[in-house]
C-alpha cells in the first residue's frame, strides 16, 4: 500500500498478522518452550516456502511481514521502499496505527530520515532504541516508545527495501541481538527470493527476445500481403499470449480482414468478419488503440457502437484493435512529442495507416501484465511488416514483373528459338482475331404470340356466378363470356326503387290535395314541395340508371371474335369475388398475323439500335422455337422499345417485335418460347468470340483513363 506521506495510514488499514509468539518468561513451564520453538520454526518454515514460490512482489511482502512481526512477537511492521522519484514510501505494514506516529508529524519526519539514512547507509541491519536520537527534528531518530528492529533487503548489491519492526522495549540486550539476527536472516529469505524472482525474469526475458527474434524473422520474410497477414496473424498470438489474433489490412477508406489465426481461410460476408472489418475501419480512422477492457479510457459514440455489435456475435471477453503504420517511431512506446500530436490532429506530415492488430480473448477480460507490454513490440514489426507487403504490392505491374522474373529461362540462349517460334504463333493468331472478320449475332430470349390479343378485364366489383366459355373455345364479338352478381348492387337498386316509389306516391298524394278551396298560399306551399319531390325523383331515376349501366357490366362479352387462350377459366374465376381492373382472360385471334415479341439484355441493345439504324428494311432474325429445336425460323426486326423494362429473369431489359411469314411455321402456339439470333453486321472474329471480355474490361478500367 502505497501513499502520499509514507506515514499517513489508519486503523482501518491494519492486516491481521498471525498468533503473535510472545516469549516466554524466565522459569517458564518446559512444554510451554518447546510449543513457543515449534511456532517460531513453523513460521520460518512457511516464510522459506514463500521464498520459494512464485508469488507476486506485493504479495510476499504482505504475507512475509505478517509471519516475521508474528515470529517476533512484534507491535507491527513496515516494508519500507523508493519510488521512482526518489521518494520513501510505504508498501507494507501491519498495525501502524499503534505506534503513534500517524499523529506526529515532526516524529513522522525523523522517523522518515531515520530510514533515507539506513537507505543511504546500505542497509546494515541495526536496533534503534526509544525515544533516541536528538530532540531536533532536523535529526534521524526513533520519535516513538518502540524499540526498532531494521534489516535490508538488498538485490545486485543495492538496497530494495528496509523491513522495520516495532518491539516491545523489554528485552535485554541479548534478546534485542537474536531480534537483529533473525530479522537478519529473514530478509536474507527475502534477498533470496528477490534474487530467484529476477533470474527467473531474465530467462523469461531471453526466451521472450528469442521468440521475437523468431517472430521478426518469419514477418519479414514474405512481400505478399495475404502471407504476411497470415503469419503475423499466427506468430503474434503465440507471442502475446492471447486467444485469437486477427490482421486487417486498409484499402482505400475502409479495412477488409485477411487473416484470423488457427484458420486457413475465411468467408468475408460471413456477419462476424463484416462487423469485424466495420469495427477496425473505425478505429484506422480516429488513429487511436482501442482497448475494450479499460474502463478509464472508454471508445468513441460511433466506435462503440461497432464495438458492441461485434461482441454480440463473437462473444469475445475483450477486443483490442491497435492501428498499424510503417514508421511507428514515437507512437506507442514513449508516446511521442507533442508537436507529432498536433500534426496528426491538423491534417500534417502524417504516417499512413496500413492496417490494424485485432487481438481478442475469447476467455478471460484482460491480457497479463506481460502479454500486453508485447503488444508494443509486436505491432511495431507487424506494421513495419505489412507496410512492406503493401507498398511492394502496389508497384505498376507487379504481377507481371514477378512472373517475368519467374520466366527468365525463357529468354536463355538455349530456349530462344523456341521462344521467337511460340512469340510469332501468338502474334498471327492476334493478328487474325484483329484481321478475319465473322457475324455478330446476339442472343435474347423470346416467345411467340399473335399481334390480336385482347385481355378481357372485370369492369365492376362482383361475384362470378358462371363462366360461359372454356380453353381454345372461339367466340364471336358480344358473346357472352362470363356472368357475375353483386349483392351490394342489387340491394342499392332494391333500395333507390323503394325510395323513388315513396316520392312517387308522395307526390301523388300532393297533386290529389291540390283543390280549389286552398289559399293561395297553400297552394304556392304545395307546387313547391311537388316540384322538389320531382327534382328527388328524377335524382333517383338517374342513380337507377347509373346502377342499372354497372348491373349490365355484371355481363361480360367479348369485345371481338376470337379464341380463349387462358388454361381452365372456369375453374379458375367460378364463385371466385373479383375486383374491378382485375384480368380475367386473354382471347387471341389465331387466324390473324402472327409476331415474335424478344427481351433483349441492356448490355446487348446497343450493337442491335446501331445496326437497326443502319439499316431501313430491318435487321434479320433467326430463332428456334422450344417445340422444334431441330429447326430454325427467319423473321425481320420491324420495331425496337424506346425505354427499358424490368425483366424477372433478364434484369433490365428492352423489348422489340419481330414480323415473320405464318405460313413457314410448323404450329402456332400462343406463348410459345423460343431463342433468338439478331444479326448486327461484321466485326472482326477476336470481337465475337470475346465479347463479354472486351466490354467488361471497357466498362471496368478502361472508362476510368
Amino acid at each position: 500500500m502505497s501513499t502520499g506521506n509514507p506515514l499517513e495510514f489508519s486503523a482501518g488499514s491494519s492486516i491481521p498478522s498471525a498468533k503473535a509468539v510472545v516469549p516466554p518468561p524466565v522459569g517458564a513451564d518446559t512444554q510451554l518452550v518447546q510449543e513457543t520453538k515449534a511456532e517460531i520454526r513453523t513460521l520460518v518454515h512457511e516464510i522459506t516456502r514463500l521464498a520459494q514460490s512464485d508469488l507476486d512482489v506485493d504479495e510476499f511482502f504482505g504475507e512475509f511481514l505478517s509471519r516475521v512481526v508474528s515470529a517476533l512477537a512484534g507491535v507491527g511492521g513496515a516494508v519500507w521502499g523508493v519510488a521512482e522519484d526518489g521518494r520513501l514510501e510505504l508498501r507494507h505494514q501491519v498495525n501502524m496505527p499503534r505506534t503513534g506516529l500517524s499523529g506526529d508529524e515532526q516524529g513522522q519526519h525523523r522517523h522518515t530520515l531515520l530510514l533515507r539514512r539506513v537507505f543511504s547507509e546500505g542497509g546494515r541491519p541495526q536496533i534503534v532504541a526509544p525515544h533516541s536520537g536528538p530532540v531536533d527534528d532536523e535529526e534521524a531518530g526513533n520519535p516513538t516508545e518502540f524499540l526498532l528492529v531494521l534489516g535490508a533487503v538488498q538485490v545486485e548489491g543495492r538496497v530494495s527495501e528496509i523491513v522495520e519492526v516495532f518491539q516491545r522495549p523489554t528485552g535485554g540486550p541479548t534478546t534485542q541481538r537474536g531480534y537483529l539476527r533473525f530479522l537478519a536472516q529473514m530478509c536474507d529469505l527475502a534477498n533470496d527470493f528477490l534474487t530467484r524472482r529476477r533470474l527467473r525474469m531474465y530467462n523469461e526475458r531471453q526466451a521472450l527476445w528469442e521468440d521475437l527474434e523468431q517472430f521478426i524473422r518469419s514477418v519479414h520474410a514474405r512481400l505478399d500481403v495475404s502471407a504476411t497477414a497470415y503469419t503475423m496473424a499466427n506468430e503474434a498470438r503465440r507471442i502475446i499470449g492471447c486467444d485469437r489474433v486477427a490482421v486487417a489490412v486498409a484499402k482505400s477508406r475502409r479495412c477488409q480482414i485477411e487473416a484470423v489465426s488457427g484458420l486457413d481461410s475465411l468467408d468475408r460476408r460471413a456477419e462476424e468478419v463484416s462487423r469485424l472489418s466495420a469495427l477496425a475501419t473505425r478505429v484506422v480512422a480516429a488513429r487511436q488503440p482501442l482497448w475494450s477492457a479499460d474502463e478509464n479510457d472508454p471508445p468513441a459514440p460511433q466506435i462503440e457502437l461497432a464495438l458492441d455489435a461485434y461482441l454480440d456475435v463473437s462473444h469475445a471477453k475483450s477486443v483490442a484493435v491497435i492501428p498499424l503504420s510503417g514508421d511507428r517511431s514515437g507512437s506507442q512506446a514513449d508516446g511521442g512529442s507533442d508537436e507529432s500530436h498536433d500534426d496528426a490532429r491538423t491534417g500534417g506530415a502524417r504516417d499512413e495507416i496500413v492496417g490494424a492488430l485485432i487481438i481478442e480473448q475469447l476467455k478471460d477480460a484482460s491480457l497479463t501484465a506481460g502479454g500486453r507490454s508485447r503488444v508494443d513490440v509486436v505491432a511495431e514489426h507487424c506494421g513495419s511488416a505489412l507496410a512492406n507487403a503493401v507498398e511492394h504490392d502496389r508497384l505498376f505491374l507487379m504481377p507481371l514483373w514477378r512472373a517475368l522474373g519467374k520466366a527468365k529461362w525463357i529468354v536463355s540462349a538455349r530456349n530462344l528459338p523456341k521462344t521467337l517460334l511460340v512469340a510469332a504463333a501468338i502474334a498471327g493468331v492476334l493478328a487474325g482475331l484483329v484481321l478475319v472478320p465473322a457475324e455478330l449475332n446476339q442472343s435474347c430470349p423470346g416467345r411467340l404470340q399473335p399481334v390480336v390479343r385482347n385481355h378481357i378485364y372485370a369492369k365492376v366489383d362482383g361475384e362470378v356466378e358462371h363462366v360461359d366459355v372454356s380453353h381454345e373455345q372461339s367466340v364471336a364479338a358480344n358473346d357472352l363470356l362470363v356472368r357475375m352478381s353483386s349483392l351490394e348492387l342489387t340491394k342499392e337498386l332494391n333500395q333507390l326503387g323503394g325510395d323513388l316509389a315513396s316520392v312517387r306516391e308522395e307526390i301523388r298524394d300532393k297533386r290529389g290535395s291540390q283543390t280549389a278551396r286552398l289559399t293561395d298560399v297553400e297552394q304556392q306551399r304545395l307546387e313547391n314541395d311537388i316540384a322538389r319531390l320531382g327534382r328527388t325523383a328524377a335524382s333517383l331515376e338517374d342513380r337507377i340508371r347509373l346502377l342499372e349501366t354497372k348491373e349490365r357490366k355484371l355481363e361480360v362479352r367479348s369485345i371481338g371474335p376470337g379464341q380463349v387462350v387462358t388454361w381452365k377459366v372456369a375453374e379458375r374465376l367460378a364463385h371466385k369475388p373479383v375486383q374491378r381492373g382485375d384480368l380475367l382472360m386473354t382471347l387471341i385471334d389465331p387466324s390473324g398475323p402472327w409476331e415474335l415479341e424478344l427481351v433483349m439484355p441492356e448490355r446487348r441493345v446497343g450493337h442491335v439500335e446501331r445496326a437497326f439504324r443502319e439499316s431501313p428494311d430491318g435487321l434479320p432474325v433467326t430463332f428456334v422455337l422450344s417445340t422444334h429445336p431441330d429447326r430454325e425460323f427467319t423473321g425481320r426486326l420491324t420495331e425496337i422499345q424506346k425505354t427499358s423494362d424490368v425483366d424477372q429473369e433478364q434484369g433490365n431489359a428492352v423489348r422489340m417485335k419481330v414480323a415473320i411469314n405464318r405460313d413457314d411455321l410448323p404450329l402456332l402456339k400462343n406463348e410459345a418460347t423460343l431463342t433468338a439470333r439478331v444479326s448486327c453486321g461484321s466485326t472482326s472474329i477476336g470481337f465475337v468470340w470475346f465479347q463479354d471480355v472486351i466490354e467488361t474490361v471497357h466498362r471496368t478500367w478502361l472508362l476510368w483513363f
